[in-house]
């Protein structure tokens, strides 16, 4: 049986990354891989259901820390 294991998330949206934006951009990926998600969210609860490559994945938020990091635990 596995242990099921939180993580810590983050996003973020925009156009403008400032530093960061220069910071990734010098770096060499090792591996490149694109994907489509079909993201199922509610308005009556923190879960959220991820559609990728055929498989469901589904996790309900845990904690939020004060600078916006998000903790998930992964439901099924």
């Amino acid at each position: 049986m596995h242990t099921i294991v939180s993580r810590w998330e983050w996003r973020t949206f925009g156009t403008d990354f400032g530093a960061a934006e220069a910071t990734f951009a010098a770096l060499e990926p090792e591996l490149t891989q694109e994907s489509d998600e079909v993201y199922l969210l509610s308005p009556g609860t923190d879960a959220a259901v991820k559609i990728r490559a055929g498989l469901m994945d589904i996790k309900e938020l845990e904690e939020v820390d004060a600078a916006g990091l998000q903790k998930w635990r992964p439901a099924l």
